[in-house]
């Protein structure tokens, strides 16, 4: 189950992989600098949802509702060409193994796993951080191999900031608890609702005949 990672050098080097006849999941993660640890930021891209008139499609990951909460929560969230670009010049790679998805069943299966998580506040660096989700959605089981790759007492250190109940420290870091920076990933205001991220095949009015013909 080896996973291949390939540095992203331009938006249009991403954009390419986007399909819009098609699923389209990608896997993505962006280094971030943390108090403890710099280490990656997974999310799945949806490039069947970009729209190239407002230059915005969706993601899903692991995110943060606000910086003062604190509190991890899986998110269908917008994301601009912009906040590509950014992600570019962190550092962007795209990740790919031959068992994700392939079908539109395996697609559609992927999906249902994303949403069966959607809204969970349950995230844990070292147990259930967004690495987790990404690879439990797009390959049906939760690892973080950041995690496992950790050497012992960084990943103790890890355990240590799951089990703190004093917050504050991290609220007020560049990186919050959930995995991803506070600024860049938080999430718009405004409800949006999953279900529309799913690939919906676009039906011509000639496929359809009318029974007076």
């Amino acid at each position: 189950m080896a996973t291949r990672e390939t540095k992203i050098d331009s938006f249009d080097q991403l954009k390419a992989l986007f399909r819009e006849d098609e699923w389209s999941m990608i896997h993505c993660a962006v280094w971030v600098p943390s108090i403890w640890h710099k280490y990656k930021h997974h999310y799945i891209v949806l490039g069947h949802k970009w729209n190239s008139e407002y230059e915005v499609t969706f993601i899903l990951h692991y995110t943060t509702e606000t910086a003062e909460k604190g509190n991890g929560k899986v998110r269908y969230q917008r994301y601009s060409k912009e906040d590509f670009e950014r992600d570019i010049e962190n550092g962007l790679y795209v990740l790919e193994n031959d068992n994700y998805p392939k079908t539109d069943k395996e697609f559609n299966e992927a999906y249902d796993r994303f949403q069966e998580k959607e809204h969970e506040e349950n995230y844990s660096i070292e147990k259930n951080n967004c690495e987790h989700l990404t690879n439990y959605v797009l390959l049906g089981k939760a690892f973080s191999n950041q995690v496992e790759n950790l050497p012992w007492y960084k990943r103790m250190c890890a355990g240590a900031c799951d089990c703190s109940g004093n917050k504050s420290s991290r609220q007020n870091s560049s990186s919050s608890s959930s995995g991803c920076s506070t600024q860049q990933y938080a999430p718009p205001s405004s409800s949006l609702n999953s279900n529309d991220g799913r690939f919906k095949p676009i039906t011509t009015s000639s496929s359809s005949t009318s029974d007076n013909g």
